[in-house]
């Protein structure tokens, strides 16, 4: 959702395609729906970290596709315990 948002903003819809594409196409990237067990996890992260809701859906989807770490440029993520955040910009 959030990597789509800037091209529908300035209305290119060959950027959303190609952000669409790579989405699709990106080794070892699963894009899995919201669910109930999803959802349950979001809240329990929101009522712990005060997560805003986006957030809280990407960290808890990944927890509970066993993920290792969540890779995000959003500072505000760093009091996650788990799984590991990883900032990009410490890398980069």
């Amino acid at each position: 959702m959030e990597t789509l948002v800037r091209s529908k903003e300035i209305g290119d819809s060959g950027l959303r395609d190609d952000y669409y594409f790579a989405l699709i196409t990106f080794p070892n990237l699963t894009i899995r729906d919201i669910d109930a067990e999803v959802a349950e996890r979001a809240a329990e992260l929101r009522a712990r970290s005060k997560l805003r809701p986006p957030d809280a859906l990407q960290v808890a989807t990944c927890l509970v596709e066993r993920g290792s770490a969540f890779v995000t440029n959003d500072e505000r993520l760093r009091s996650i315990e788990e799984p590991e955040i990883i900032i990009m910009k410490d890398y980069l």
